[in-house]
């Protein structure tokens, strides 16, 4: 329609079909790859996160698991101080739980654990012998009979040990 001697009274606009040029579509299409490129990554982290959260949540559901088990049973397993020894007069070895005094295990001597055994009290009671006899001051205090010292650690007084005992409290660590 051409003007023709009307008055304008004020513009507008319209949305209208309007043809793309091949530059615009080339655009559009580069945007196009873009915006799915965007949304691929966004599925990507989305997945990642999923996966983050489903492992700390798998986690967390074992350590409650474990974590129940443990209440049900009433008791765990757990690595605790402990020594050996060796009653040459029984030809035994205990093994002692130093915690509770409690003997864990009871089995006959080696001859190696024997033999150990018997030059460590030989080593032990001469020591003590020794040094119960000079005494700091020089004077004699005392000196133990070695059939009746039996191993134990270095500081530490001898201490007898038989199968079903538990050590005193002083006596643990």
């Amino acid at each position: 329609m051409e003007p023709n001697n009307e008055i304008v009274l004020k513009e507008t606009k319209e949305v209208v079909k309007v043809i793309l040029t091949t530059t615009e579509v080339r655009e559009l299409g580069q945007d196009l790859a873009r915006k799915y490129s965007e949304i691929i990554d966004l599925e990507d982290q989305k997945k990642a996160v999923t996966s983050e959260y489903k492992s700390r949540i798998d986690a967390g559901a074992a350590e409650a698991s474990a974590l129940a088990r443990k209440i049900g049973n009433g008791y765990e397993f757990r690595e605790v101080h402990c020594q050996i020894y060796v009653d040459v007069a029984l030809s035994r070895t205990y093994t002692v739980r130093m915690d509770t005094g409690e003997i864990l295990k009871s089995r006959p001597a080696t001859s190696d654990e024997l033999q150990t055994s018997l030059i460590d009290r030989e080593e032990v009671a001469e020591r003590l012998s020794t040094e119960m006899t000079e005494g700091e001051n020089g004077n004699d205090v005392r000196t133990y009979d070695p059939d009746q010292v039996s191993p134990a650690k270095p500081d530490e007084e001898p201490t007898d040990v038989e199968f079903g005992d538990q050590l005193p409290e002083d006596e643990m660590f």
